[in-house]
């Protein structure tokens, strides 16, 4: 088992939702368990913040995103000289709870908060060293019941979006 902390970048992947929301920066906490077996799970907290691009919100406006994954893991872990070298896939599910922040007015096509349903999964390589540990991972999360930037006829902007990050932390 592991506990890491870390961040990256992270921005939308459809252009209507870049077209309101500049790239960001996002931070997680996540528990990991089984970082020496083929299979192993994590629970995530993850947070984000995106500058906001959108006539119609004040400038300094931010787009806060807080929420949590589970995902299961498929890991390759390579010991060496007693140094983890470890490839890993992952998929899952999780939710997002998205507000806007510092905005004193809000006439623009978002909405002021919206609960994003997420399927994140990707790949990553963690390196582990007697107690220390470090993943660097790329996480993709396609997104459903996502109603935050309103599109004419009614649609509503798809909230997929990607994230590149490092973490580090410790090993039980």
């Amino acid at each position: 088992m592991s506990v890491q902390a870390g961040g990256g970048v992270t921005n939308f992947t459809r252009q209507a939702a870049r077209n309101a929301v500049s790239t960001g920066g996002f931070w997680e906490a996540r528990v990991v368990a089984g970082t020496r077996s083929i299979l192993g799970g994590e629970a995530a907290y993850v947070g984000s913040a995106r500058g906001m691009n959108a006539a119609g919100v004040d400038s300094g406006a931010t787009l806060l995103g807080n929420g949590a994954e589970a995902v299961l893991r498929l890991n390759a872990p390579i010991v060496n000289r007693g140094v983890l070298w470890e490839p890993f896939i992952f998929g899952g599910i999780g939710w997002t709870h998205y507000s806007l922040t510092n905005a004193g007015t809000n006439s623009s096509n978002v909405a002021n908060s919206d609960n994003v349903g997420t399927v994140p999964f990707g790949a990553g390589m963690a390196i582990s060293y007697r107690s220390f540990i470090a993943d660097a991972r790329f996480t993709y999360r396609p997104t459903f019941d996502d109603q935050l930037v309103s599109l004419a006829g009614g649609d509503h902007a798809d909230l997929q979006n990607w994230s590149v990050g490092l973490q580090a932390g410790y090993e039980f």
